[in-house]
């Protein structure tokens, strides 16, 4: 419990979104043309949002995934990215619309539970394989020098190995 409760702390920090923009390949606007086009969109949609829904988190930042897919999505509590698919798909009111429900998903809490469920549940999954690791190398060497000759020590070792490739 202690352990699933440290993934989760660490899923809904800063961190759980840093983490879950480098697995999806999220990158801040760096070009001056997407930041001309898109910025002045999002702030309009911001703003809205922001007066719909005062408690809405004031510093939401848009990024941007290369993808050709068209898609954007939002991550956590002030993420929001938009691929290059949508952004050479979409005229500038759809990709208000588009926008603006993803501020919806973040103004109700949605992208908390894809954190837990991605990076919480990530972290926790490779903790106890850590845990289950040391318990089999563990194991392993008791058996080594408990063995009373060469022939049971390399069956040991040989279920052991097994055992690790099957939890690999």
């Amino acid at each position: 419990a202690i352990i699933y409760g440290l993934s989760i702390t660490i899923a809904l920090s800063p961190i759980g979104e840093g983490l879950l923009r480098l697995k999806e390949g999220i990158n801040p606007i760096c070009t001056q043309e997407d930041s001309d086009y898109l910025l002045p969109i999002f702030e309009e949609v911001y703003e809205e949002a922001k007066a719909q829904k005062p408690s809405l988190n004031s510093r939401i930042q848009l990024f941007i995934s290369e993808s050709m897919c068209v898609n954007a999505f939002a991550i956590g509590r002030k993420t929001i990215a938009v691929t290059r698919g949508a952004i050479c798909t979409f005229d500038a009111e759809q990709l208000k619309g588009i926008l603006a429900h993803e501020f919806g998903h973040i103004a109700h809490g949605d992208t908390k539970a894809l954190l837990i469920h991605v990076i919480g549940n990530g972290i926790f999954s490779i903790i106890l394989s850590a845990m289950e690791l040391c318990r089999k190398t563990v194991q392993f060497i008791l058996g080594i020098f408990s063995a009373k000759n060469v022939l049971v020590a390399c069956v040991f070792f040989i279920s052991w190995l097994i055992g690790i490739l099957i939890d690999i």
